[in-house]
């Protein structure tokens, strides 16, 4: 049984419902879906496989919905690509004009507006690099710094430089409104800068009359340098990863992800990590040592959960990178559980209302509140944490926690009744073993 949660991106790789079956046995415990690439009919269609084949297996799966954010793209060019060479002088214009050896469009004006001279601008991951020289009205004149092929439609960045975004796109409030509709378990923000962009996108779900849990995705310098109060205004972040390595420099990635995880962790909210997971089982069906060390890391720091990205949506061994994935946590965790127990907790800063777990014990709480949960997952108790909850949403967004076990109970069960239920259930699906003692907690919280 592993505390560690595993999340897969779902892609062309993953779409049948075969290989989601095989997915959700393998151990994932939520799905990602992407709506820069997904239409809504091919989500639809997505989540009523998800749920169909979390149901049969009697698995709670945590659907998020990653909306795109603000896209800034290279636009067209006359030719399938152009080479730019290191020296050359090129310009970036405003505007849906057609590129050519010397200029290319970039159609957001918020990204042209921010941009002054010695910024630096990124196209694609890295893989070219331009200085801005010089800005005109509608213009910059750059220099190439690292050279390489131009195609259209490259994703452009910044690093470094504040993009005043105006909120949501009207694509994001389109795929908010379907995924409200849709009943997704999680939204997940792109592009976030400060705690208000998050407080806004609440607000647009509130008047959906929604409660639908909001993950910050912390990909940009600017949520780096406001990282204390974007935890507090989101319910979760997602460390993405590829986007860091865009805006900061290598050495320091492992650092800042280390941060992100200590201040979500002392600060009692659910942390993930993406991209470049296992990135190697895209094409091979091992991974590298750098990438299980990378793994071992994230568990050790106390990460609630880790997700896929190309290699279930597009890779050749989807089934294969969840199963290797799920062999790493397992012998990381014999190691953390045997150590780490709740009266030697490293998060000491944490205060419960009873002090002894053993580790042998199973933990059950029935609640409707999520409060109580988070603050139990946060102990990183050795014990499973059974959760009895009324709310299939709730069950399935408490999937991605660490070490929590979410039943869903039928409206009618209250007090002894629904304890009861969650612990046979528990033990039905193999959760737990029903030798070992069981500590009600709503004893001790009411």
């Amino acid at each position: 049984m592993r505390h560690t949660k595993i999340l897969a991106t779902i892609g062309p790789a993953s779409f049948s419902e075969k290989v989601l079956t095989e997915l959700i046995s393998t151990g994932i415990s939520g799905c990602r879906i992407n709506f820069s690439h997904t239409s809504f009919e091919k989500a639809e269609e997505l989540i009523w496989k998800i749920r169909k084949v979390s149901e049969k297996l009697a698995k709670p799966i945590c659907i998020r919905q990653d909306l795109q954010g603000p896209k800034i793209r290279i636009g067209e060019l006359a030719q399938e690509e152009v080479v730019l060479r290191r020296g050359q002088a090129f310009k970036l214009a405003l505007g849906n004009i057609i590129g050519d050896q010397e200029c290319a469009g970039v159609a957001q004006k918020e990204f042209m507006e921010a941009l002054q001279p010695g910024a630096t601008v990124v196209i694609g991951d890295n893989e070219l690099k331009l200085e801005v020289i010089h800005k005109e009205r509608e213009s910059v004149d750059c220099k190439v710094i690292i050279g390489g092929a131009l195609k259209p439609q490259k994703g452009v960045s910044a690093p470094g430089t504040f993009i005043d975004f105006k909120g949501l796109t009207k694509k994001d409030l389109s795929d908010l409104d379907f995924g409200i509709r849709q009943k997704v378990d999680c939204v997940s923000m792109s592009f976030v800068q400060s705690a208000d962009d998050i407080y806004r996108l609440k607000e647009i779900i509130r008047e959906q009359s929604s409660q639908v849990p909001v993950i910050a995705k912390i990909e940009q310098y600017n949520s780096l340098k406001n990282l204390d109060e974007i935890i507090k205004a989101s319910d979760g972040i997602s460390i993405a990863r590829g986007d860091l390595a865009v805006e900061r420099p290598l050495e320091e990635l492992g650092l800042i992800q280390k941060e992100i995880i200590r201040r979500c962790n002392i600060a009692g909210k659910f942390v993930m990590a993406g991209s470049g997971i296992l990135q190697n089982l895209r094409k091979n069906l091992w991974p590298t040592r750098a990438e299980v060390n990378d793994v071992t890391a994230l568990i050790f720091e106390g990460i609630d959960a880790i997700s896929f990205s190309d290699e279930t949506a597009i890779g050749d061994y989807p089934v294969e990178s969840v199963r290797t994935l799920a062999t790493i946590i397992e012998s990381v965790e014999k190691v953390i559980l045997t150590h780490h127990t709740a009266s030697d907790s490293f998060y000491r800063n944490i205060d419960a209302n009873f002090t002894y777990v053993q580790g042998k014990e199973s933990l059950v709480l029935c609640t409707d509140t999520l409060e109580p949960v988070v603050k139990l997952a946060k102990m990183h108790y050795t014990a499973p944490l059974l959760v009895g909850t009324k709310s299939s949403n709730e069950a399935n967004y408490l999937s991605n926690y660490w070490g929590v076990y979410p039943i869903y109970c039928p409206p009618e069960l209250m007090g002894q009744e629904m304890f009861d239920y969650v612990v046979n259930k528990a033990i039905a699906l193999g959760i737990i073993d029903n030798k070992n003692p069981i500590i009600n907690l709503n004893n001790y919280w009411g």
